[in-house]
């Protein structure tokens, strides 16, 4: 799992605190005269005339080196922006960090961003599946410490969390302290989503979790619950060829379109389907609908290996070995390309 991030919340007016990758800055001021605060010690001060493209801007970094610039040619007025949306721009994507708790914070939000800051992902496992209040947020919380690992030890809390038909949407401090992260999850070979912290992303990541373990039937109950998306019916689809479910796989791809790599990936799914139902050419006229020029390496080798298999199956030998050659010449080692590929005697 992976995600992007960028946020900047008005406080009050005149305040905002500026969430970057490397921390918590905040900026006080209005048009025209500001002062910014980054999360690395750097103060800049920035006074022009608002609509003339004329500022000064004094910077002074955590180790006392100053530095100033005088803009007031007609070119510097479109690098005339506030400061700190420069360094938001250059900062994202980046790490997300939660907001310091407040004065008024409950224990659990404190033990929250406690664990978070120590790096403590058992503690954020632990009270993500706990019924309190800072249940959602610690699984979201989990979630990005286990990117890129082994996220099965997840799998109590988000049973506790949709099972128990928790309002994730409408959780307090997912809305206070996430409103503007996305969590980015695999669905199958070459195809990401990056969906808004919330029930949509949580059940797309439980689902997939599930799929890995192989409790196929638990993961299509949980993408049941979630709303209807292109994302969702892809892994579906990917859990209904896993199982051969292929008149279900035919029935979910019958308006998918080659616009983007979801529908792609529908595609190569529904043509695999009439393969495994021995209907070749139905097959190749689906795969038709791909234009193979405007798809990444790894997609165009799952397109060609299943075109490749579809001539073959219709008795084209040839075209079938055309195609497992030029898989071979974009992955040197698949074993079906390369059975493909051997003429035959």
């Amino acid at each position: 799992m992976g995600f992007r991030y960028r946020r900047s919340v008005q406080v009050i007016p005149g305040l905002r605190l500026n969430f970057s990758k490397s921390g918590i800055g905040y900026s006080v001021g209005m048009r025209g005269a500001r002062i910014s605060h980054s999360p690395t010690g750097r103060v800049t001060r920035s006074v022009g005339i608002p609509g003339t493209g004329m500022y000064y801007v004094t910077t002074r970094g955590s180790g006392g080196r100053r530095r100033s610039a005088n803009q007031s040619t007609a070119h510097s007025r479109a690098t005339a922006a506030p400061i700190e949306t420069l360094q938001q721009q250059i900062a994202h994507p980046g790490p997300w960090s939660p907001p310091s708790a407040g004065l008024f914070a409950s224990s659990e939000e404190r033990q929250l961003v406690r664990a978070w800051r120590d790096n403590d992902t058992h503690t954020l496992i632990a009270l993500a599946g706990l019924p309190g209040v800072s249940r959602v947020l610690a699984c979201v919380m989990s979630m990005l410490k286990l990117a890129g690992m082994d996220a099965t030890p997840l799998l109590p809390a988000f049973e506790s969390l949709f099972h128990d038909n928790v309002d994730i949407n409408g959780d307090r401090l997912l809305r206070k302290c996430a409103s503007g992260l996305a969590l980015t999850i695999g669905v199958c070979d070459g195809v990401s989503a990056s969906l808004p912290a919330g029930k949509q992303a949580l059940g797309l990541a439980y689902a997939e979790i599930l799929q890995a373990g192989e409790r196929y039937a638990d993961a299509l109950s949980i993408l049941d619950m979630l709303t209807a998306a292109p994302v969702i019916t892809l892994s579906k689809v990917d859990i209904l060829s896993l199982t051969q479910a292929w008149d279900q796989v035919l029935t979910l791809t019958e308006s998918a379109q080659a616009d983007d790599d979801i529908g792609i990936a529908l595609l190569v799914h529904r043509a695999r389907a009439f393969r495994a139902q021995r209907l070749p050419d139905a097959a190749l006229e689906t795969l038709k609908e791909i234009n193979l020029r405007s798809v990444d390496p790894d997609a165009k080798v799952q397109i060609l290996l299943e075109r490749a298999q579809a001539h073959e199956l219709a008795g084209q030998h040839a075209a079938a070995r055309k195609d497992a050659q030029s898989v071979l010449v974009l992955h040197a080692d698949n074993p079906v390309a390369r059975a493909l590929a051997e003429p035959t005697a």
